[in-house]
């Protein structure tokens, strides 16, 4: 009896050892087999159309004075010409004073003193700069730079690999990503690419998650720089400066955008949160709760990591949370009628016509196209607004006089396609441009209880929304 007790004990000490080898050698494979990718770029690549987009447009070559920092414009085959207008920048003044198209390809790293920091990728083109690792670790994150610098990175107990891959990202497009296996408690990929804010980033979650938040670790170099969080659920990277006059001064520097989360079954909810803990010395704390619900196998979730530039501001009104501070940072808005934020509208502003000196009699087709996460059955309209508004004061408790509709929209594709050409000839026919300053409303047209949708906004960087003018 004694005997095959001992014989038991071998045989699982031994099997216990095998599996022990067995799994070392497999990391230990995994890690040899890992090496940095050198990536070659294509001088043809555009960073706004494919080639089969522009043939398809009938686009035949870029006319120069139509390329600003949100713009650009084409020839096309027919003889009309096109523009478009972004709402925010496509192009970034660098070094030497020149406008520079941001593209947001990953490229290799080339600065030596970033490589002895084994940052190994970076963006193509683009003053703001996200730089990956070849490891995540408790000291190593995904580090982003403008005119400061903070580092994110996740409370790992091993080193993760970066894997230099293309797959789908949050919207279904291919894109190529920086992928840390199994990041996150073994159990979720975390993925990064750059953006023209920053760094999205997205976790795959492989197995059910039983807790509803995770923690990311956050460093900012500079002293004088602090997190807050807003009344709308994001971050913001501030600035305090004294003024001539000894007020106080905040600059926002940076967001740190509320995440969205979806399921295998491609259902989007934004009941999300981010909680801020200080550690002190410019260490932070980020800890992101999930709507549970959706923490299953296969759910995905997005968050966006950015600097802050200017742009055509668009700003989110809801009349459950009527004073909402900074609402125009955030980068999705809640159109329709939420339990949480009661009714939702969008303000949208241009600024296009009067600065490019457009007619109306040259103005063919204009459209405005937007994205929308959610499809619920609803119809979408855009309202005139007749007064001036502001993005960082304006809210519900305004309430905006609006005029005739300008489009209207039914739900039946997640691209928003809005045709205002005649709201636009009647931007080009006033001179002084207010009512192009003052723009147009997005509503539901019926604002039903529980029906409302969640549209990617201006400050967005998976898709970008733009402005499209024919010409004739």
């Amino acid at each position: 009896m004694k005997l095959k007790k001992k014989t038991a004990l071998i045989t699982a000490i031994s099997i216990g050892v095998a599996l022990s080898l067995s799994l070392g050698a497999f990391f230990a494979y995994y890690t040899l087999a890992w090496k940095e990718t050198n990536i070659k770029l294509h001088s043809t690549y555009n960073e706004l159309f494919s080639q089969q987009q522009l043939e398809r447009k009938g686009h035949s070559k870029i006319i120069p004075e139509y390329s600003t920092d949100v713009s650009i414009g084409y020839h096309n085959y027919d003889g009309t010409k096109t523009i478009y207008i972004y709402a925010s920048p496509i192009r970034f003044q660098n070094s030497s004073g020149q406008l520079s198209m941001i593209d947001t390809r990953i490229a290799n790293v080339r600065d030596s003193e970033k490589r002895n920091k084994e940052y190994l990728y970076t963006i193509a083109n683009s003053d703001i700069k996200p730089f990956f690792p070849k490891q995540l670790t408790k000291q190593k994150g995904v580090l982003i730079s403008k005119d400061i610098s903070y580092e994110i990175g996740l409370y790992n107990d091993q080193p993760v690999l970066g894997w230099y891959k293309t797959q789908k990202n949050f919207i279904g497009e291919e894109k190529n990503m920086i992928v840390y296996k199994k990041a996150i408690n073994h159990k979720a990929d975390i993925s990064f690419y750059p953006s023209s804010l920053g760094t999205n980033c997205e976790i795959e979650f492989n197995h059910s998650f039983k807790d509803d938040s995770l923690s990311f670790w956050l460093h900012v170099e500079e002293q004088d720089v602090i997190l807050k969080k807003e009344p709308g659920g994001y971050l913001t990277l501030n600035r305090c400066t004294i003024d001539k006059t000894g007020g106080t001064v905040n600059e926002i520097l940076g967001v740190i955008q509320k995440p969205i989360i979806k399921n295998a079954q491609g259902n989007f909810s934004e009941d999300n949160s981010i909680e801020l803990f200080s550690e002190g010395e410019g260490s932070y704390r980020l800890q992101f709760k999930f709507d549970n619900t959706y923490l299953k196998k296969g759910a995905k979730a997005f968050i966006a990591f950015e600097m802050k530039r200017e742009n055509q501001p668009d700003n989110a009104l809801y009349s459950k949370l009527a004073n909402l501070e900074y609402a125009y940072l955030r980068n999705y808005s809640i159109i329709g009628n939420n339990s949480e934020y009661g009714i939702g509208r969008l303000m949208i502003r241009y600024k296009f016509a009067k600065f490019f000196d457009l007619q109306s009699s040259e103005i063919k087709e204009a459209n405005y196209y937007a994205y929308s996460l959610t499809q619920n059955n609803d119809r979408l309209e855009m309202l005139s607004v007749l007064e001036d508004w502001c993005s960082l004061t304006g809210n519900w408790d305004d309430h905006y006089k609006t005029g005739g509709q300008a489009s209207v929209l039914e739900l039946k594709e997640q691209t928003l396609k809005f045709n205002i050409t005649e709201e636009v000839k009647k931007w080009c026919n006033d001179s002084g441009g207010q009512m192009e300053h003052n723009g147009v409303m997005l509503k539901s047209t019926t604002e039903k209880e529980g029906i409302y949708n969640i549209i990617l906004s201006n400050d967005n960087t998976l898709y970008r929304n733009v402005t499209e003018v024919v010409l004739r």
